[in-house]
């Protein structure tokens, strides 16, 4: 209901993105098409962007590439899979071979390192990083 009822009176171009708290997905865009929206989908990624050169990128992702490595055989064990995610800079700026990208920031789940479980804390790091890469975004970092 708050960005239903907020919406409406932004001003300008964006493009905006989120999960809920159930795990839903969702993404906005201004009504007056000022920002386009574009987005890409395969079996591992979903991007939805509002320049198109972000998708064409692929970025700097943490981890293993031989899957067996994926899991532990004990459930309780720490699973390495968990801390896979995005490498960012200390803004948060999404990384591509090794350089951040200007417009584009990770937050949440999709940091590397970000292990929930380990961490005890899911929702704390989602929206803490949420917080500062807003803070980075209105302040030009």
């Amino acid at each position: 209901n708050v960005l239903q009822l907020s919406a409406p009176v932004w001003d300008g171009g964006y493009v905006l993105c989120g999960v809920t708290g159930s795990g839903e997905l969702f993404t906005l865009r201004d009504p007056w098409g000022i920002r386009p929206a574009f987005w890409y989908k395969d079996d591992e990624l979903l991007v939805v962007a509002s320049e198109r050169p972000v998708i064409q990128a692929a970025l700097d992702v943490e981890a293993d590439t031989n899957r067996a490595n994926w899991t532990r055989a004990y459930f309780f064990d720490e699973q390495p899979y968990m801390a896979f995610g995005v490498r960012t800079d200390s803004h948060l700026h999404a990384l591509k071979d090794g350089q951040p990208v200007g417009n584009l920031w990770a937050a949440g789940s999709v940091l590397c390192g970000n292990n929930a479980v380990k961490l005890m804390s899911r929702g704390g790091v989602e929206m803490l990083t949420a917080i500062q890469t807003a803070k980075n975004i209105l302040n030009r970092r």
